[in-house]
């Protein structure tokens, strides 16, 4: 384990016990819990502790890399469902009910730029510019990126006119 995975001798083999970027744990790690399985040991409570050690840090630096940038909601859902599989557990679940709660704000958000800009049969009066703006402002207290906010934009800098037959 130690010179796998904690401290690899080599820039090379270093790089291949980092994490892998899908937030799983890397190939070395995997090899060193299957070597734990075949001496009979896996089921050790330090074995056990450290695999879930390992394994809450890669999850940890998936999350890390993916919020580094401005995320869609699905890639964060992929990093809440892999953590909710069960497969590790994490010393302190604040992160997850936060990165929950962003979600559900984010869903909410979601939920009314569609309705806002939902096309209505026949109607020819503009989308009502203002509540488009606010909702637009929204997004700055959202770390997520959405399809919606590029055509709240385009519908706002055209003065919420609508350009379709449909109402849209």
């Amino acid at each position: 384990v130690r010179l796998s995975v904690l401290i690899p001798s080599t820039e090379e083999e270093a790089k291949s016990a980092r994490p892998q970027v899908n937030g799983c744990i890397s190939l070395p790690m995997v090899a060193m819990s299957q070597e734990a399985t075949k001496l009979g040991i896996s089921e050790l409570r330090d074995v056990k502790e450290l695999m879930n050690a390992l394994s809450g840090m890669s999850w940890t630096l998936r999350v890390l890399s993916i919020l580094s940038k401005k995320p869609s909601n699905n890639d964060i859902k992929q990093c809440v469902d892999l953590y909710e599989k069960g497969t590790f557990r994490l010393p302190e679940e604040k992160c997850v009910r936060m990165i929950k709660s962003i979600m559900y704000r984010a869903k909410q958000w979601q939920e009314r730029a569609t309705r806002a800009l939902r096309p209505l049969p026949g109607e020819t009066m503009p989308y009502d510019k203002s509540y488009l703006e606010r909702l637009l402002i929204e997004t700055k207290d959202i770390p997520f990126s959405f399809p919606e906010e590029a055509r709240l934009i385009n519908t706002i800098e055209d003065k919420g006119a609508r350009h379709c037959l449909c109402g849209g």
